[in-house]
């Protein structure tokens, strides 16, 4: 069974970014991180280090690069999942975590 970390992230991974374009999910990461940075350095005065703006820019793009790439892999296993289902004896078998993917990718299929 699932922890609670994971199914949060699961939830977070499929509202905002499966379906979406790589730059909007990728955009926000990298720029935010920055800006929120920016905005702790104000509220919170700190000496200031060279790099933190580029290492803030560098770690919010690659957490929105792994965001797309979870995005992309759930969008083929479903895509998979439903060319295996060809008959309604194959859809009683799948468990019930498995049978609300296909269904909910069925909806997504149909706007």
């Amino acid at each position: 069974m699932k922890g609670w970390i994971a199914r949060r992230f699961d939830d977070y991974v499929e509202e905002t970014v499966v379906g979406r374009r790589a730059w909007v999910v990728v955009l926000p990461f990298s720029l935010g991180l920055p800006i929120l940075t920016a905005l702790l350095d104000v509220a919170f005065p700190t000496l200031y280090r060279a790099g933190n703006v580029a290492i803030s820019l560098f770690i919010g793009t690659v957490v929105g690069l792994a965001l797309v790439l979870v995005a992309r892999e759930r969008e083929r296993y479903r895509t998979t999942a439903i060319d295996h289902t060809g008959d309604i004896a194959a859809l009683r078998k799948k468990p019930w975590g498995e049978f609300e993917t296909l269904v909910g990718q069925l909806f997504r299929g149909q706007g």
